[in-house]
């Protein structure tokens, strides 16, 4: 399989149409048709539902089934690629969720990046469980994650342990000081599951059935709707590492729970028996993360 052909099915995935797949891969559309075809020939099943009239882009159930695979390969081939041009000494791949990668560790990636003897690093922004599979699979070298599960060839370590505040408009009906759950309008909610600790104390208050305003899978997009001028009720959930985004923001109210939800837990994932030519790179990482995390106020 090539990767272009892949990289255009999981285009077509991702914006659910050929001609808006072709602008976002730079190509015309009949390379698309061309590039699909192909892909198909070669798996020897169909991915895509063609019929006339519908409006966006449909998967067959075994397009569906290959979608996790696709994106495996794509990562698996730039892996590849990665060592092709790394020292093997200096390479490490990094999986993490998006609060952590985006909003706790970059500047520590950044410092590991242009340090006098730099890591090459890849990182990639994945959900926990996804995360073990990748570390179990050996796509990647080291994973940090919240959530705890069970793998043999897994190391799994605590490394911080942060509360979890509410934020909202500096002008809500909120007022002062902690806020009890009951006050708050599910309704009104941006919520994005921090953890499943996170998610059963929250169900215990809202009714699982009642749908919050939005929910939203990344930081970038609660931060999108918080900053909103019609955001006046919005509230959110907000971890420790993602506040201090907020702490220039006079538009933004940080409140504690008056009935606090239990802490969100940081764990870092190695390998049981890493790749030789990696051990150096982790013992580096780890060696520079305890002063990093060090310099905010979490729990260890």
């Amino acid at each position: 399989m090539r990767l272009c052909d892949i990289e255009t099915f999981l285009a077509i995935v991702e914006n659910r149409s050929f001609t808006q797949a072709a602008t976002a891969l730079f190509v015309s559309q009949s390379t698309i048709s061309h590039r699909l075809k192909k892909l198909e020939e070669e798996l020897g099943f169909t991915l895509v539902v063609r019929q006339r009239g519908l409006r966006n882009v449909e998967l067959t159930q075994k397009g569906e089934d290959f979608v996790p695979l696709a994106r495996q390969w794509q990562r698996l081939w730039h892996n590849t690629h990665c060592i092709k041009l790394a020292s093997p000494e200096s390479f490490l791949s990094v999986a993490a969720p998006d609060s952590v990668n985006t909003h706790l560790l970059f500047p520590l990636y950044e410092k590991l990046a242009t340090m006098d003897h730099p890591l090459n690093l890849q990182v990639q922004t994945l959900p926990s469980s996804e995360i073990y599979t990748a570390l179990n699979n050996g796509e990647i070298d080291m994973g940090f994650v919240f959530q705890q599960l069970r793998y043999k060839n897994i190391l799994c370590k605590p490394i911080f342990y942060e509360e979890i505040h509410v934020i909202c408009k500096s002008r809500s009906p909120y007022g002062s000081g902690p806020i009890h759950p009951s006050k708050l309008d599910p309704q009104n909610e941006i919520l994005l599951p921090w953890s499943s600790d996170f998610q059963r104390w929250h169900d215990t208050w809202w009714n699982p059935a009642i749908n919050p305003l939005v929910y939203v899978d990344n930081v970038s997009l609660l931060l999108s709707f918080m900053s909103s001028p019609s955001s006046t009720h919005y509230w959110a959930a907000c971890p420790e590492c993602v506040l201090h985004y907020f702490k220039d923001n006079s538009n933004i109210e940080v409140h504690e729970f008056s009935v606090s939800p239990p802490s969100r837990v940081c764990y870092m994932l190695e390998h049981r028996n890493p790749k030789h030519g990696r051990i150096h790179s982790i013992e580096v990482i780890k060696k520079h993360l305890e002063p990093f995390l060090a310099k905010y106020n979490f729990t260890r």
